[in-house]
């Protein structure tokens, strides 16, 4: 939107300028009509025709087509800078979103061990306390480890994924209501064809 705004500012530049030069119009009319000339029992029948230039100079109106030629190079230095503005905050999003699916990335294998060394610790406290080693206290304790860390994966994957949709939103894309995407084993948009 931002670019289309810029062009359309930069292309009334244009308008105004042309406005302030000489311009030259020719125009013309012709007309069928009867012309009844009478004449000594002559009649005649013909057509009339016209035909007039006309030379249009900006002269009394030069400052006021200067102003409007400004005004123009003024609105196309403000959509410049908006669209800077959105070409910036475009490569900011884009960063963040890479920047959030590096984090992810780094997280996501310390997180997947940690959840399944705590399932070998439930499953451990869970032998111990058939074998009445461990108390009941202790077995619960460590499914509500195994929860947490479960949990913790859960919560990456879903920054993940939020981070590939930022990306893409960043990058200029859109989906529409009824599109679906799919997303493959390792949270990335599967290919489709």
């Amino acid at each position: 939107m931002a670019e289309r705004n810029l062009a359309e500012a930069s292309a009334k530049i244009g308008v105004e300028r042309s406005q302030q030069y000489h311009r030259l119009t020719i125009i013309g009319n012709i007309m069928a009509g009867l012309a009844n000339i009478n004449i000594s029992s002559f009649n005649a029948i013909g057509a009339a025709f016209h035909f007039g230039p006309s030379l249009t100079l900006p002269v009394f109106e030069s400052v006021k087509r200067e102003a409007n030629t400004d005004a123009a190079i003024a609105r196309y230095e403000a959509a410049l800078a908006a669209f800077y503005a959105r070409v910036r905050l475009a490569a900011k999003e884009v960063e963040g979103a890479l920047i959030q699916l590096d984090a992810v990335d780094k997280q996501h294998p310390t997180a997947s061990s940690a959840a399944s060394h705590y399932r070998k610790y439930l499953d451990s406290m869970q032998e111990a306390y058939r074998k009445g080693i461990a108390s009941l206290i202790e077995v619960e304790t460590s499914r509500r480890y195994v929860l947490a860390a479960d949990l913790a994966l859960a919560r990456l994957d879903h920054k993940k994924v939020t981070a590939w949709i930022s990306l893409y939103r960043a990058v200029g894309g859109s989906w529409e209501a009824g599109h679906k995407r799919s997303i493959d084993d390792h949270g990335q948009p599967a290919v489709n064809d």
